[in-house]
């Protein structure tokens, strides 16, 4: 009751106008204890209906907060596994025609051979509903098409005084010197770029010189060993060691020549850099910069009018781009329904995203759903018997097949508007407001019921079609959750009933009540029922 926005004085002060009108009521009827416990149990009866229903109301109407969410029935029906629970289901959205309609492939076709057709027959074999919705924005994607190849057109205008302004700013930049940072540090990676490729090309050079070198020295050794010993082999070996010398003198002035072409080369890209950042171009650099700056703003000019001629080209062929553009997205969602393209998706007890198609989202629906049965199955054959992990693990497999359907109904809603807001210009399209499923009216009309019920209980008005209407809504409840043993307890369940719930107790209390007249003891329907009646006592049996 501290939830509800009532003063605790106000409550406290009906709970004890309750308990006096109570004691006058039985001592105007001789005392008796049969009256006492008879209205006593109508008005805790009314008591908690009338607060239960204004507990809801206030949520409701007070919406969501950090404490509280407004009423609804769907969790509790959602998990109900009675006789009366699947038609409650399906008054707040049935996800398993919504699965035949958009999901279910229309005609068996398997994967490989419908990844064979053509795009216009998989446009073809999309579910028919689905179709519809596509073919419904027909007129709204061709005025998107327009107003894309108009703002493409716009674009391209912009887009080219853009890109010539950046051009001559780039080039202005180049010739005085004031670079941005980026700039800077594109100079500074070129210069280095080049010192780099100046000391590879000096290494190379060496290198070759070097194993020329030793290539020659090696030969000359052996020719001096082969002609040793010979007549005139000493001659001959001093000749050979003198051409040797000649080959080592020409190395080393090669190799002379190599370290100073680098350390020209490293000079001279220094001396670029250092001209690059401070402005300072040869006339040659400059008109190097001028050059690739024209050859860009003429490709900046190109590449605006390749925009503008396909801009128009759009413009001009709207009535025939849309058609295959509806085509393409029928096609695209077929794929899935058959099984071609997979899509990520949630799968319990797996981490990440899971690629699946719709055939494959259909299976584990239906493979659920069996384990479901057969937990079930077990159950009800053994009558519960167990430790309760049975019946937790019923509700669970319940669970799983329940939310694993309605996540495949609602990602398969989620494709259709993605596709929708692809053939609407990347906007999402402007929907008919949907109409709200009957479950939150009859939300609303429980909520009321349990306000005006309670409230003719405390105050005794029609109290006999109170209690009867009071025991129909608790039936109503015993057959969405039955406390049958081979069935899981429903949420927020005290204690562990069998067959006989508190709603059972508690609907065979309000039909004992109707049949006294209570309200004639104490209520309006000694106001309204006329004539007014006193209780007369117990009367003999014969």
């Amino acid at each position: 009751m501290s939830h509800l926005p009532i003063p605790l004085a106000i409550v406290y002060a009906g709970l004890g106008g309750t308990v006096l009108a109570l004691i006058v009521a039985t001592a105007t009827n001789r005392w008796s204890l049969r009256v006492f416990f008879l209205l006593a149990l109508r008005l805790a009866i009314g008591w908690h209906f009338l607060f239960e229903g204004l507990y809801k109301v206030q949520t409701y109407y007070t919406g969501p907060t950090e404490t509280s969410k407004p009423f609804t029935s769907e969790p509790y029906f959602k998990v109900a596994p009675g006789p009366l629970g699947a038609k409650m289901r399906k008054e707040f959205g049935d996800p398993a025609a919504e699965i035949a309609l958009k999901v279910k492939a229309p005609k068996e076709i398997s994967p490989a051979d419908f990844a064979k057709k053509t795009v216009e027959e998989q446009a073809a074999e999309c579910p028919e509903a689905v179709a519809k919705q596509f073919d419904a924005l027909q007129s709204s994607a061709a005025e998107a098409l327009k107003a894309e190849a108009e703002k493409q057109l716009k674009d391209a205008d912009a887009d080219e005084a853009k890109w010539v302004k950046d051009v001559d700013e780039t080039e202005q930049r180049a010739l005085k010197g004031a670079w941005a940072r980026d700039d800077i540090d594109r100079i500074r990676a070129t210069a280095e770029d080049e010192r780099r490729k100046a000391h590879t090309a000096a290494a190379g050079r060496r290198e070759q010189i070097r194993e020329r070198l030793a290539g020659f020295e090696a030969l000359g050794a052996e020719l001096i060993a082969a002609v040793k010993g010979r007549p005139e082999g000493d001659a001959l070996a001093k000749q050979l060691e003198a051409a040797l010398k000649g080959l080592a003198d020409r190395s080393n002035e090669d190799l002379k020549a190599v370290e100073a072409t680098e350390q020209k080369a490293l000079a001279e890209a220094d001396a670029a850099e250092k001209r690059a950042l401070a402005g300072q171009w040869t006339d040659a650099e400059k008109k190097k910069i001028q050059t690739k700056a024209e050859t860009d703003r003429k490709l900046a000019k190109e590449r605006a009018e390749l925009n503008r001629q396909a801009a128009r080209k759009k413009l001009e062929t709207v009535n025939d781009l849309v058609p295959k553009r509806l085509l393409a997205a029928k096609a695209a969602y077929a794929r899935w329904v058959f099984g071609v393209d997979p899509r990520d998706c949630k799968v319990k007890g797996i981490t990440g995203d899971v690629p699946l198609s719709g055939p494959k989202r259909i299976e584990h629906v239906e493979w659920l759903r069996h384990q479901a049965k057969e937990a079930e199955d077990r159950e009800t054959n053994g009558l519960g018997n167990g430790y309760g992990t049975d019946i937790k693990r019923v509700a669970e497999f319940r669970m799983d097949a329940l939310t694993a359907e309605s996540d495949l109904a609602r990602d398969a809603n989620a494709f259709i508007t993605e596709l929708k807001k692809e053939l609407n210009g990347g906007k999402a399209p402007e929907e008919p407001a949907a109409e709200e499923p009957r479950g939150k009216f009859l939300d609303r009309v429980t909520m009321w019921f349990l306000v005006v019920v309670g409230a003719f209980l405390m105050g005794g008005l029609f109290t006999r079609v109170s209690c009867v209407l009071a025991a129909g809504f608790l039936v109503m409840t015993y057959l969405a959750h039955p406390p049958f043993p081979w069935y899981p307890l429903p949420p927020n369940t005290e204690g562990n009933p069998v067959f006989v719930n508190k709603n059972v107790i508690e609907a065979l209390a309000l039909l004992a009540l109707a049949m006294y007249p209570t309200g004639r003891w104490l209520g309006l329907d000694a106001i309204v029922l006329h004539p007014p009646c006193k209780y007369k006592g117990e009367q003999p049996v014969a």
